[in-house]
């Protein structure tokens, strides 16, 4: 029972995946809490997409994320080196550059506003 359902549980990640693969430029699939159910990832430029979606339901747009793709990470990567670990191992990341802290994240991880794979630096207050 445990090999059919993670055959079934393949096929369906694949073909998921294939389904997002034409939509966006990156894209990453993770299991959901939920049987059946994977949670999509995908990125086009500055804008990341959070999608519930099975073969047997309608996909639903859990969250549209903004990243601040331009910004200089070159003093994040110094002052915090597991800035640099993370970018380098995820998939893909989100920025964030406001006016108190510029850091980046991973949306796979991404639950009530927050993603718990995470690295940031404050920023030095303006003059």
């Amino acid at each position: 029972m445990i090999i059919l359902h993670f055959a079934i549980q393949s096929i369906q990640g694949y073909v998921i995946y294939e389904q997002y693969k034409t939509t966006y430029q990156d894209i990453a699939l993770s299991a959901s809490f939920i049987p059946w159910h994977y949670t999509v990832v995908g990125k086009n430029n500055n804008t990341v997409d959070i999608i519930s979606d099975s073969l047997l339901t309608e996909a639903g747009m859990v969250e549209r994320l903004q990243s601040s793709s331009n910004a200089d990470l070159s003093e994040l990567f110094s002052k915090n080196p597991r800035a640099k670990t993370l970018y380098k191992w995820a998939p893909f990341v989100v920025i964030v550059n406001d006016e108190k802290k510029i850091g980046i994240y991973d949306p796979r991880f991404y639950r009530n506003g927050a993603s718990f794979l995470s690295e940031y630096i404050d920023k030095a207050p303006n003059k």
